[in-house]
């Protein structure tokens, strides 16, 4: 989803914005100077639109939720925020990948259980085999032992 913000009259129009990640934020400006929102220190990802020409615009991509407190390069004093919440749509989404992710390692688990317990059950019916027809081979043995 897109929210607007307007650049006006020396202020960010709404001055604070609240979007969920994945979104975006355009900036218009409004105003008969060029105008530059930047991110200021301490944001979760540092963005920088550049500089929008009068009746142009911007536009950033918020990605990683947190606050993000910025300004306009050009003038200090015009400030805003951008507040990103965590997406929950996407989170139990996530979930259900998640959990779908655990069930097919259980049952992938249980088909190598399953197919190692049939290789080993196969190797000792061959051993009891190869046994077998060991103690075929040598009758004369027995007979000697009478």
């Amino acid at each position: 989803m897109n929210y607007n913000v307007g650049i006006r009259a020396a202020s960010f129009e709404p001055s604070v914005v609240e979007i969920k990640e994945g979104d975006s934020v355009t900036w218009w400006n409004k105003d008969g100077v060029k105008h530059h929102p930047a991110s200021d220190t301490g944001a979760p990802v540092s963005f920088d639109v550049g500089e929008i020409e009068p009746l142009g615009h911007a536009q950033f991509k918020f990605e990683k939720a947190g606050a993000y407190y910025y300004s306009c390069k050009i003038h200090k004093h015009i400030q805003g925020t951008v507040k990103v919440a965590v997406d929950e749509s996407e989170q139990i989404k996530q979930a259900a990948l998640d959990s779908r992710s655990c069930e097919q390692r259980n049952l992938d688990e249980a088909k190598e259980a399953k197919a190692k317990a049939a290789k080993e059950e196969a190797e000792e019916k061959k051993a009891e085999k190869a046994k077998e027809a060991e103690e075929k081979e040598k009758p004369g043995e027995k007979l000697w032992f009478r």
